[in-house]
Parts: C-alpha cells; structure tokens; sequence
C-alpha cells in the first residue's frame, strides 16, 4: 500500500489521497512511481528539492487522472476517511 506521510488537514485540497488511492489500485503505475523514486534517488541523494523537483511531472499527471476517476470521493467536508 502507498500512502503519504503529510497531514493533509484541508478538505478540498486531497491531492495526496487521490495519488495514493489511484497507485494502490493501478499496480503498473505504482511500479513505474517506485522505479522513479529509485532512479532519481540514485541521481539527487543529496539534494532533496531536485529530487522532489523532478517527481513534479509524474505526480501531477497521475493525480489528475486521479481526481477525474475519483471525481466524488474526497469532497464532501467530514468525509470517513476510512471507507
């Protein structure tokens, strides 16, 4: 399962639960997140905002698709987060 480790405290801005949502149920884009993460690794290990720079891309692109696929799920304030 892939999750984030921010709080996210804003109802309406859920980016992080759409990507994680829509990696744990789409296992080739996950894969192809982790070799990503593994090869940007290698490439900026000490220079973490370059690392997170070069993710941008990936992340945006997946999430979008993630909001139109999940359109509804995170919407509504005071939504059960566990379901």
């Amino acid at each position: 399962m892939y999750g984030t480790f921010t709080k996210n405290t804003d109802p309406v801005d859920n980016d992080e639960l759409y990507f994680r949502d829509y990696l744990n149920e789409h296992p080739k884009v996950a894969k192809d997140y982790e070799s990503l993460k593994l090869e940007l690794w290698n490439k900026y290990e000490h220079d973490r905002d370059a690392y997170t720079d070069a993710k941008t891309d990936f992340i945006c692109k997946w999430t979008a698709k993630a909001r139109m696929v999940y359109s509804e799920k995170y919407c509504k304030i005071g939504i059960d987060r566990a379901h």
